[in-house]
């Protein structure tokens, strides 16, 4: 079997230490100079502060597509827990540096000068680790369960994530945060209360619903309002529970250890400012409450780190830096 090696940018492993994988065919290697960009990386004046630095190898032994599969999966979840944007954008056969292949991965417009969401995951003792391998090799095998569309469905999830991180326009970080939590939840209302046949109204009743509407306004409205309303009462969503009833469904099934009171408050609010944002562009009631693009960054963290089969018994196992929001009793 033929191993791909893959050049790895921003990703910090500390010197000394490698990422040996126990279930897939990785190895990765720290380069010399990873601990320079890691302690320079925030220095005002800094070389490291922005760009793509080469700090780590990375081995992957699979078939090619498969190896390059891995390679991205890598770079989410090491984007996620590291806070930047990981990334390569070549590889190539081992011992065949000139057979070099070029592949254009997505690119995250962040600087490299967050702190790192993971800083360190506790091993036993009075031992913490900044090798977070042991947590990405659980993102990894979650990951690699999903089908391709659940898979994806994930990477659009830390892309919305990285997105709101790397943008300084509030309307935008209030959209990509949003479009997470409203998302995920129809998902989940789609394969659970759904599929079981726990709606609103079922078909009969929605039939009866439309005729009932259609018959009070057709001598009301115009054939172009008729043609509009018939079009509304066909959408399915209208007969679902509210975007609300989804989201407060789907946080408390993660168990994300929110009281859901405070939840039930913090999606009102956000609600209520959608419309504006999606429509308007209107932030001014973003500008005076800043909390509410905080408390909806904590959900949504702790949303994606559930995608990535982090329960909680692991989540107590990871340092990481006072991350402002609802309290949390998995913090």
């Amino acid at each position: 079997m033929e191993t791909y090696v893959f050049e790895m940018q921003n990703l910090y492993i500390p010197r000394d230490e490698v990422y040996d994988s126990d279930s897939f065919p990785i190895r990765i290697e720290p380069i010399e100079g990873v601990e320079g960009f890691e302690e320079e990386r925030t220095e005002d004046g800094s070389k490291y502060r922005t760009g793509y630095w080469r700090t780590a190898i990375c081995f992957i032994e699979a078939e090619e597509e498969r190896a390059r599969e891995l390679a991205e999966c890598l770079t989410y979840v090491y984007s996620f827990f590291q806070s930047r944007d990981v990334r390569w954008d070549t590889y190539h056969p081992e011992g065949s540096p000139d057979k070099v292949r070029r592949m254009s991965t997505y690119q995250f417009p962040l600087d490299n000068t967050q702190m790192r969401f993971v800083r360190a995951v506790y091993e036993g003792g009075i031992s913490w680790n900044a090798n977070i391998g042991a947590l990405v090799e659980v993102a990894l095998e979650t990951l690699d369960e999903l089908s391709e569309p659940d898979r994806r469905d994930v990477f659009r999830n830390i892309s919305m994530f990285l997105e709101a991180e790397a943008s300084n326009v509030m309307a935008l970080k209030h959209t990509c945060l949003w479009m997470v939590l409203e998302a995920n939840a129809n998902k989940h209302y789609n394969r659970t209360k759904k599929t079981r046949g726990e709606t609103l109204f079922d078909e009969g009743e929605q039939t009866r619903i439309r005729e009932f509407v259609l018959d009070g306004f057709e001598d009301e409205f115009t054939d172009a309002q008729l043609r509009h309303l018939r079009w509304l009462l066909g959408r399915n969503d209208i007969y679902e529970d509210s975007s609300k009833v989804k989201i407060l469904d789907y946080v408390e099934h993660l168990d994300l250890g929110f009281d859901m009171d405070e939840v039930e408050e913090i999606v009102i609010e956000a609600r209520g400012i959608r419309n504006k944002v999606l429509h308007h562009i209107e932030e001014a009631r973003l500008k005076n409450n800043n909390d509410i693009l905080v408390d909806m960054r904590k959900m949504v963290m702790f949303v994606i780190l559930r995608e990535l089969g982090v329960e909680p018994e692991w989540q107590d196992r990871l340092a990481t830096p006072k991350i402002f929001g609802p309290e949390s009793e998995y913090e």
